[in-house]
């Protein structure tokens, strides 16, 4: 959804055999408006997410990780503001703001991504470590856990 928000009002014209086609490309008010509501529903969900992973693996540990976790999210919190006016002042488009919210939202899907990849290849590691896997043949190998 950043995605959409961060395309800027566009007008196109289209050479044609017989005429110009005149494009406009822009997202309404209402459009907005939905997309916005959407995404900060989806930061609640988010931030509620982040809490439960925490609570899960850092059940001693809820105060110390969640305030670490929250200092994290309030330096975000106020740097993003400022990295917005940023790129509105580099960029001279109004969805500037937009964008670099696309690129940090796509850095930190590629981000939790490799962690979950090395996560699943490490409990696979120990798993094989633990039943002796490394050492045997490959008829065992149908007792690895799926993903």
């Amino acid at each position: 959804m950043p995605f959409f928000l961060s395309y800027p009002p566009t007008s196109m014209t289209i050479h044609g055999v017989e005429r110009d086609v005149h494009l406009n490309i822009e997202v309404g008010i209402e459009l907005f408006t939905l997309l916005l509501l959407v995404i900060g529903i989806a930061q609640g969900f988010g931030r509620a997410s982040v809490y439960k992973a925490l609570h899960d693996n850092f059940p001693a540990h809820m105060g110390s990780v969640g305030g670490t976790v929250a200092t994290i999210g309030a330096l975000g919190g106020f740097t993003l503001p400022v990295l917005f006016g940023i790129a509105q002042d580099l960029v001279g488009i109004h969805s500037a703001a937009f964008m670099l919210l696309y690129g940090v939202l796509a850095v930190c899907m590629l981000v939790m991504y490799l962690a979950i990849q090395r996560e699943h290849h490490q409990q696979r590691l120990a798993f094989a470590r633990q039943n002796n896997f490394l050492h045997e043949d490959a008829s065992n190998s149908a007792a690895l856990p799926d993903r």
